[in-house]
């Protein structure tokens, strides 16, 4: 039987390599001498980590802020999550104090369930799903009392409001993007980190 023939290590990384990613991550190794860092990478992450923490939020796992209407609705979420899209939601969890690692906000009758629903779906999905002639004037308050930026502007945008569902796509893609960012700063600036992972050497602070 013929040896293996070996193949051209430029060869192997590039087939190694596939397609390009989206989101990379560095794995560390051992270096040799004049050896770059390899990167494996994942494309869709941000698609598949806020379907994770929807997973999360559905089973009501890490959740730690309750939103309550004036018309009986509460939902149950991430403050990180929703804090990425909201100005307001923002502006309390500086507040917050170390003791207090639940958050409970009453919203007035501006916000009832159809919008906060709307407002909820966009932090973790990038879209929503249901903006018709009926519900397009109550998301858009909702999200103006909730210091939604980005969901007011959905709301406003030529062709919105008038029957034709949001369709996932790259607007999908790049709100998620937006919105993990948003929770990448807050990490870094440590506003909504109520977990401290200590190691020898340091610590990380986590959502």
């Amino acid at each position: 039987m013929e040896p293996e023939q070996e193949r051209p290590e430029d060869q192997m990384e590039e087939e190694d390599r596939g397609a390009e990613p989206h989101t990379c991550v560095t794995e560390p190794h051992v270096m040799e001498e004049d050896e770059e860092d390899e990167a494996y990478c994942v494309d869709g992450y941000p698609s598949e980590l806020f379907r994770a923490l929807k997973d999360f939020r559905d089973a009501s796992l890490l959740t730690d802020l309750t939103l309550s209407t004036a018309d009986g609705a509460s939902l149950q979420v991430h403050a990180a999550v929703l804090a990425a899209v909201s100005s307001h939601l923002r502006h309390r969890l500086r507040e917050r104090t170390e003791d207090s690692s639940r958050i409970h906000i009453c919203l007035g009758p501006e916000v009832d369930a159809v919008g906060l629903a709307a407002v909820v779906e966009f932090a973790y999905a990038g879209v929503v799903s249901a903006l018709d002639p009926d519900t397009v004037q109550r998301v858009e308050a909702a999200a103006g009392t909730l210091g939604a930026c980005r969901v007011v502007e959905l709301c406003r945008r030529p062709g919105r409001g008038e029957g034709e569902p949001e369709k996932p796509g790259d607007r999908q893609k790049e709100e998620q993007e937006v919105t993990l960012r948003a929770i990448e700063k807050m990490r870094s600036d440590k506003v909504g980190c109520d977990v401290v992972l200590e190691a020898i050497g340091g610590s990380l602070h986590g959502e």
